[in-house]
Formats: structure tokens, sequence, C-alpha cells
């Protein structure tokens, strides 16, 4: 099947097919003259698969005579070279002469500086009309170092989130990049110049370093520093509760182990009413009758108190119905005072009656 391909990649190459190379220039054009035949099975750089737009060329010394680009990664890859022609100028190999290869990395903008060729079954690296060699090829590039990833933005555990994240910039424009993360070694692949790091456990300090597509490592980046998840305050304590009376008709509440440092915010269950202040007591007032209430008390910066014990705040007391005058007694020549008989008063416990 491979030799099958080959052959109708040769042909299309006879008839004026262009490869899209930029970096090599063979050394003849037009037809192929008794060309000689070179398929590459696989090629790799730093042990990656050559991407589209890489480059391999033939050489026969320091004359290019084949040159093909990578267009679909993976696939076999064909080369065709020409026979020398000319008697003034190179324009081809020279058959009986060894052929060498050399590769172009497009994203590094770089040759390969070592080439591991193997020929496969009973081709052979000399040149010679009208043959046909299979290639596997393994090359190595010098690593240009990536720009250390720069620290962009951090966000810190909340109550809510107890993990933190970072934003970091200029991470490679080209190419699948990695991320790896120090300590715990967790990588991050992707593409792009900046990239979102989420789930950070809280209580540690990281680095990052980036490793671009050509398997080159950059230096590490700045610290990462994620805070630990705040805390909560203790509980606000329930101290002496104040009833509605007939003349107030709502309660209050003295809360106390509130937090001893910054401003505080209680908040009021049901209702969600809110009360801002400083200091370990706070006397909440103005409670509407016949509820029950907890409260929670939360810091900035920090998280939210569990709640209270109950606050029960009792009905006003009912008004009591005015007496009612009865038989009224006049003072008499013998008894210089009057009486009253008053009715309707209260059926139960001890009553007092004020007189005006």
């Amino acid at each position: 099947m491979k030799k099958v391909l080959l052959l109708l990649l040769i042909l299309l190459g006879n008839f004026g097919l262009v490869y899209s190379q930029t970096h090599f220039t063979q050394v003849w054009s037009g037809d192929a003259f008794e060309q000689m035949n070179f398929s590459v099975i696989s090629a790799t750089l730093n042990g990656i698969d050559l991407a589209v737009g890489d480059e391999i060329a033939i050489y026969d010394d320091v004359y290019c005579v084949g040159v093909t680009a990578v267009t679909i990664p993976a696939d076999t890859i064909p080369i065709i070279t020409s026979q020398r022609v000319s008697t003034t100028v190179v324009d081809g190999y020279t058959s009986g002469h060894s052929a060498t290869v050399k590769i172009w990395d497009a994203s590094e903008g770089v040759e390969a500086i070592d080439i591991n060729v193997t020929v496969v079954g009973t081709g052979s690296m000399i040149f010679t009309a009208g043959d046909t060699t299979w290639l596997n090829l393994a090359g190595t590039v010098a690593c240009t170092e990536p720009t250390a990833p720069t620290v962009v933005t951090i966000t810190q555990p909340t109550c809510a989130v107890n993990t933190g994240s970072v934003v970091l910039g200029d991470l490679p424009s080209t190419g699948t990049w990695t991320l790896t993360r120090t300590p715990g070694g967790t990588t991050y692949s992707s593409t792009g110049t900046s990239y979102t790091v989420a789930d950070l456990p809280a209580g540690a300090t990281y680095t990052f370093t980036v490793t671009n597509a050509s398997t080159c490592t950059s230096a590490a980046s700045a610290n990462v520093v994620i805070e630990s998840v705040p805390s909560a305050p203790a509980a606000p304590t329930v101290g002496s509760i104040t009833q509605p009376t007939c003349a107030v008709n709502t309660g209050s509440v003295v809360l106390g182990g509130l937090p001893s440092t910054g401003t505080w915010t209680l908040t009021r269950t049901p209702g969600g009413t809110t009360y801002s202040s400083t200091g370990t007591s706070y006397t909440v007032a103005d409670l509407p009758a016949a509820a029950t209430y907890t409260f929670t008390v939360a810091v900035v910066d920090a998280c939210t108190s569990d709640a209270s014990a109950n606050v029960v705040v009792d009905a006003a007391p009912a008004k009591l119905s005015a007496p009612t005058v009865g038989t009224i007694t006049q003072p008499t020549c013998a008894v210089n005072t009057g009486s009253v008989v008053l009715n309707g008063l209260p059926s139960t416990g001890t009553w007092t009656l004020t007189r005006t």
C-alpha cells in the first residue's frame, strides 16, 4: 500500500505538484531526470512527529537535490531527487555519491543538529537512478528556551470556594504547550498566550514552567502564593433578653462573643436585617414581638459564623379593660369619705389599681 501511495505521489510530482517549502532550495527544477525516490515512513524531532511546514531535504554533499514540506503529520513523506545533467553547474545528484538528510523545524526556525537515519528494507543511501529508499528519521533540535510564564492575576480562596486560581501570561504563541506545576507536578496542556490554572489547593506556594511544542522548557515563573481558606468567627452568644411591655411593644437582646478586632456585621434570621459595628458585645433592639430569631456574624475577608442560640421574643402584653364603675357611696355626717365598687377586674392573678 505504501509503495502504491509513493508511486502516486511521484506521478503527481512529475506533473508539476508544488510543495509549500520555504527553507531548503533544491538545485533543480521542472521534471526530475533519472530520479531516485526517498520515502520517509516516520520522522520526529526531539521525539515528536514533524509538524505541518517542517521540511526534509536530501543532500549530495552541499547540494540540495530534493526537498518536501510536511503537509500531513505522521504520514508517509515522499522526496524526489534528480540526477545531475549539466556539466558546468551542479543541478542534481551524482550517481554513486552518498545521500545525507537535513530537517528544518519551522516552529523553532532551526535545522536539526543531529539526525539518526534508518534505512528500512533493501534500500540504500547511495544515489542510484530509479531506486527507492524507505527511511525512518529521528532528529534533535537545540532548545530555544521559551519565556517563563508571567503571573497576571491571583484569585484567593473564599468561604464559598476553598481553592485558588491564577492567570498565567506570555505563553508560547504557536503550537501546543504544557505547563508544569511545582510542587505536585500537575500538568496542563493547551494553546494560546494566556491560561487560567484553577483548583489550586489553599495554603501553598507554587511556580510554573512551560514546555513548548519543541519540548524546550522555560525557567520557573514568579511565586504564586495561595492563602489559607478564611476562618469563620465563633457564633454570637445570647445574653440578656428584654421582652416587650405595654409601653414598648418590641424586644431586645444583648449578643456577646463578637470579633474583638475589625468591623463585623450581624445578620438576623428571619428577615435578613444586618447590624454593623465593632467590639465584643452589641445590643440588638427593636425586635418585633412574638418571634424567634438567630444571629450570625461575619468580618471582612472571613467566613460567616454558625448561628447563635434561639432568641425568643414574647408577644407584647395585651392591654387590660378599664374597670367599670358600680355603686358609689357618698360621705355622710358620720363618715366623711366615700367609696365605689369597681367591676371588670382581672379574673386571675394579683392586680393593682392606681387611683388618679
